[in-house]
């Protein structure tokens, strides 16, 4: 497989959703969704990129923390951007700003909400979040319906980036459907975790519904996995010493694009 966009990051969500950005913006783990952030900036040439859908091949692949993440880096770089919680399964995006999802995006959808009340704006990190709101008992129809095309029109009138966090491509259509209504999607992926056939099928029902992948993010690289990662590790030190306790993203901390041979994810279970 090839992918326009790859980008690889260390346990990004391995522990549930958090925001690595803002803890030291030198680490690894800030300038790997800075670099993701200008990939996705040179991937938008030429064509419109306003709603990305963030979605994974299957469950627990750090897809909700990729998505805050990515939101809180866009957001530091100036732009408007709304970090949407389209999971309405298993929802956790909220949980990484701190929010309930008490009220959210089905309240907006279902009409008992107005959107601007709705909306919670995180002055910390410059970043606006919509959470998912009340478990509805038909998700995709929901997800699929006239007023979430309406809504993801009027999110992309009112913010530079809409990024929607869904729920995993394959076994539901849910991803399906916003990909679908949105300009791109962003496939989260885990290393050495994620079958290689799970990822060709999630694959496979994007581009049945006409969605543009526009990258795929290796998710959970481990240490000895990549080769560049001494080179920043050592220009931040301070005397060529590696940095105490910087341990967080270990490897792959740069997004990489051209025509690198595809993510190679080896046979296993997802989780």
């Amino acid at each position: 497989m090839r992918w326009p966009l790859r980008s690889r990051y260390g346990e990004a969500g391995a522990e549930g959703p958090t925001v690595l950005v803002m803890g030291d913006r030198r680490s690894l783990a800030a300038e790997a969704f800075r670099n993701l952030r200008t990939n996705l900036q040179y991937a938008a040439v030429g064509s419109k990129l306003r709603s990305i859908v963030v979605t994974a091949a299957g469950p627990d692949e750090g897809k909700s923390t990729i998505t805050a993440n990515l939101a809180v880096a866009v957001g530091q770089g100036g732009t408007r951007v709304i970090a949407v919680g389209a999971d309405l399964r298993r929802p956790s995006l909220h949980r990484a700003f701190g929010l309930s999802h008490h009220a959210g995006l089905t309240s907006v959808l279902l009409g008992r909400l107005p959107l601007e009340e709705a909306v919670h704006h995180i002055e910390r990190y410059q970043v606006d979040v919509l959470p998912s709101g009340p478990l509805p008992p038909n998700p995709a129809e929901l997800l699929g319906s006239s007023q979430m095309g309406a809504l993801l029109e009027e999110l992309t009138r009112r913010w530079d980036l809409v990024l929607v966090d869904t729920p995993p491509v394959v076994a539901l259509s849910d991803a399906s459907l916003l990909a679908a209504k949105t300009d791109g999607v962003l496939l989260v992926v885990t290393a050495n975790q994620t079958p290689r056939e799970v990822v060709a099928a999630a694959r496979r029902q994007l581009e049945q519904v006409g969605a543009r992948i526009v990258g795929v993010v290796l998710n959970r690289v481990r240490p000895g996995e990549v080769g560049h990662y001494h080179y920043y590790y050592y220009y931040y030190s301070r005397d060529g010493a590696p940095p105490a306790g910087d341990t967080l993203l270990p490897n792959g901390a740069g997004p990489h694009t051209g025509d690198e041979a595809a993510p190679a994810p080896k046979g296993g279970r997802s989780r």
